[in-house]
């Protein structure tokens, strides 16, 4: 159970590491992706976009990390609600031809019912994380001088280069969609 645990974990953290990155990389784009939802007032945008990428980093760090893990899969369960939120509101508006705004591994979609029971899913299982203790942690047993069991770094190495592989692949499509564009 504990490797399932640390699968999810670093699983969560590059999956939160990724979208923030990818909303610093494209900030002005992202900053129209939240103004399309049309649910924060203008001026408020700034704060919210950037109290979010901050959220989402400190959500990354504490689950990598093992540093108040606690306190991170808190973080991770009310961004997911408010995503969730978000997306429900103007799915039920009828404004769904926007971009979900996600980015990173997940991606970026136009908003759907999909998207809702995914993060749903993504819910459950940070709730199901939250049940734990949240005393241990990568860190804390590298200092401590526990030894890794060997099943914990396979699960470790195939989390990440599932992560690593689906990465792969979706560029891979990108590239051939511009090519089979430009081609014709």
């Amino acid at each position: 159970m504990e490797e399932l645990t640390y699968a999810c974990l670093i699983g969560f953290a590059t999956l939160f590491f990724s979208t923030s990155v990818n909303k610093i990389r494209n900030l002005d784009s992202h900053f129209i992706m939240i103004k399309n939802y049309k649910i924060i007032p203008k001026k408020l945008i700034p704060f919210f976009l950037y109290t979010e990428i901050t959220l989402e980093i400190i959500v990354g760090i504490t689950l990598m990390l093992g540093l108040y893990q606690g306190l991170g899969i808190f973080i991770m369960i009310g961004l997911l609600s408010v995503y969730s939120l978000a997306i429900s509101i103007n799915l039920l508006k009828g404004n769904n031809n926007i971009s979900c705004g996600c980015g990173g591994l997940v991606g970026d979609h136009k908003l759907s019912w999909k998207l809702v029971f995914r993060n749903l899913g993504f819910l459950a299982v940070a709730v199901w994380l939250y049940q734990f203790d949240h005393n241990w942690s990568l860190i804390e047993s590298i200092i401590a001088g526990d030894a890794f069991s060997y099943e914990m770094l396979v699960m470790i190495f195939i989390v990440l280069g599932g992560i690593l592989h689906s990465s792969v692949i979706k560029n891979v499509i990108s590239i051939r969609r511009r090519a089979v564009e430009l081609l014709k």
